[in-house]
């Protein structure tokens, strides 16, 4: 396989499919997109900004658990106490 000055990862090789059914199957698979080397500081910004959207993801879906759980108990312990 050929590599490219310009990009980071080897180039693909060309495949050529005998059946349709196959060839419609294997375009639908994602394929890796190549990062050419002058958007590299761009690239990590944007993975670095991922993974800290990511942490903070996490971090709200917990948070709002707890709160949900929280709740609950709330609501049910007068209940218990009426019993």
């Amino acid at each position: 396989m050929p590599v490219s000055k310009n990009h980071l990862c080897v180039s693909p090789p060309n495949i050529v499919h005998d059946h349709a059914e196959t060839a419609s199957t294997i375009s639908l698979k994602r394929r890796p997109r190549w990062a050419e080397i002058c958007n590299l500081p761009t690239v990590r910004k944007q993975l670095k900004n991922y993974e800290r959207m990511k942490l903070l993801m996490d971090r709200w879906i917990e948070l709002a658990t707890e709160l949900s759980n929280l709740r609950l108990v709330k609501e049910i312990a007068p209940k218990a106490g009426k019993t």
